[in-house]
């Protein structure tokens, strides 16, 4: 597989990691049409798991391997980062009240919320799967094994994130045709 990603220029490399990470949330967004009607807890369930995927492959892609690639004080700039993002979905959710947007309903704020905030942190995967098969592309010292493994594993995580947009938006009333094409597009970013 090394020796058949050798016969790629970089733009076509980080096209196809990219483009397979958003197969990977157009596929979750599809099991809105799998299922009619969720129930609490399985949604729940659904969430919780999704959330603790998404925790797993954060640490394990993406934050160990900066920690390792860093220098000296990369505790400090990631931690910066960490906060950032963070700081982000704090913002984003005192927009969308300052807004007055959704106002009276917090079922479709948190989900107004969420649906931004999976699209947004979208963006820095897309850019660090499109980095590291650059680097290889380049002859960097990126092995092609590891921007392999980041591609699948920001792919794994996006899966249940395009579960994660579609079924809120389907439980508060956007058809599954809408919020199938929604949750994939927040990975489409």
């Amino acid at each position: 597989m090394i020796d058949w990603l050798s016969n790629f220029t970089g733009w076509q490399l980080a096209l196809m990691g990219t483009a397979f990470t958003w197969l990977m949330t157009a596929a979750g967004a599809v099991f809105v049409f799998v299922y009619k009607k969720v129930s609490a807890n399985t949604f729940s369930f659904m969430m919780s798991s999704a959330a603790g995927i998404m925790l797993a492959s954060t640490f394990f892609s993406l934050l160990m391997p900066a920690m390792e690639m860093a220098s000296e004080l990369s505790w400090l700039i990631l931690t910066c980062g960490f906060v950032l993002g963070g700081a982000l979905i704090i913002i984003t959710d005192i927009v969308i009240n300052k807004l007055h947007m959704f106002s009276g309903n917090t079922q479709k704020r948190s989900c107004a919320v969420m649906c931004i905030a999976v699209t947004m942190h979208n963006i820095p995967e897309g850019m660090a799967v499109g980095v590291a098969f650059g680097a290889l592309a380049s002859g960097q010292t990126v092995e092609a094994v590891a921007a392999v493994m980041l591609a699948v594993g920001i792919g794994i995580q996006n899966f249940p994130e395009g579960m994660c947009v579609a079924f809120p938006l389907r439980a508060n009333g956007m058809s599954r045709t809408t919020s199938c094409l929604t949750g994939q597009l927040s990975g489409a970013v």
